[in-house]
């Protein structure tokens, strides 16, 4: 398990989110341009910074949301982009994502059911990254997992992909 702040969440993609991410990500429609507009889509809490940046916004599950950098000085290829996350850090904006408050009795019991995690051995505060499986045991998504607190108690508090919300 890793430490993560009570406070606020950060996430990373991993191979096991694409299938989600690939159904959530709207392409333009043939003979449009490439990125669609974006005035209908619903905006993350830090929209503006990203088009400060140079981002360029396209449709993820009816959210505006980066795919690329480019207008900027600081702008990189993709490549490089992932070569800097893996060498360095790098930033995900996950305000477009659904959190779940799991309580109740049975709210580890079912989570343990429907995730590969150890919830009920995550010390309180603690989080662990997991994965919601298939029945053929394959990947549906990734998914955080962590054992917190608020003025209503003990809860799990879960974070999933939002482009996956509908499953």
């Amino acid at each position: 398990p890793f430490r993560l702040p009570l406070h606020g969440m950060l996430a990373r993609v991993t191979r096991s989110a694409l299938p989600c991410a690939a159904q959530a990500l709207r392409p333009a429609q043939a003979g449009t341009a490439r990125f669609m507009s974006t005035d209908k889509l619903k905006k993350t809490l830090v929209y503006d910074e990203h088009v400060k940046a140079g981002g360029q916004m396209v449709d993820f599950a009816d959210y505006a949301m980066p795919v690329q950098y480019k207008d900027s000085e600081k702008a990189q290829s993709i490549i490089d982009s992932v070569k800097h996350v893996r060498s360095k850090a790098g930033l995900f904006d996950v305000s477009h994502m659904c959190s779940i408050r799991w309580r109740g009795k049975d709210a580890i019991a079912f989570l343990e059911s429907v995730t590969v995690a150890d919830i009920k051995g995550l010390p309180m505060g603690f989080g662990s990254l997991s994965v919601i499986p298939n029945e053929q045991g394959g990947i549906i998504d990734d998914t955080m997992i962590t054992k917190t607190s608020d003025e209503k108690g003990d809860h799990i508090y879960q974070v999933v992909n939002a482009g996956c919300a509908p499953k």
